[in-house]
């Protein structure tokens, strides 16, 4: 499980129960889990996941860079439980990041349950000129 706390608020985490067989739920309501994440963002060209990135994907935009391992992944939940800013309602907190402009999007997002601090998904936010 990945744990990170943000300062005045409850700690944050990750459920990685390493249930990676291709035949579990990927994407489905209430699957809160780093595979979720990895189905849903992971780009089907990246390297270092243990289950087929992308495989549940709907648009290009949901997808994270190529380059983008399951540890930059974690590395970037981590830095915005830490350092990111609530979004449009407690449930989201956003990182803008200026490495990210090479990738055409302004921010990571993250979706969050506020009251226990269960991370629900992670994605790319885009911004208006892609």
């Amino acid at each position: 499980m990945l744990i990170e706390h943000r300062e005045g608020d409850r700690p944050h985490y990750v459920i990685e129960t390493h249930k990676w067989q291709e035949e579990i739920g990927l994407a489905g309501d209430g699957m809160f889990d780093l595979k979720h994440i990895a189905a849903r963002h992971g780009h089907p060209d990246s390297d270092g996941w243990p289950v087929s990135p992308g495989s549940e994907y709907e648009e290009d935009r949901d997808l994270f860079p190529k380059e983008w391992d399951v540890e930059k992944i974690k590395e970037l939940i981590r830095r915005t439980i830490r350092d990111g800013e609530i979004g449009r309602n407690s449930g989201e907190l956003v990182y803008p990041d200026p490495e990210f402009d090479k990738y055409q999007f302004d921010q990571v997002g993250l979706r969050r349950k506020p009251k226990n601090g269960l991370v629900q998904s992670f994605y790319p936010v885009y911004n208006e000129r892609t």
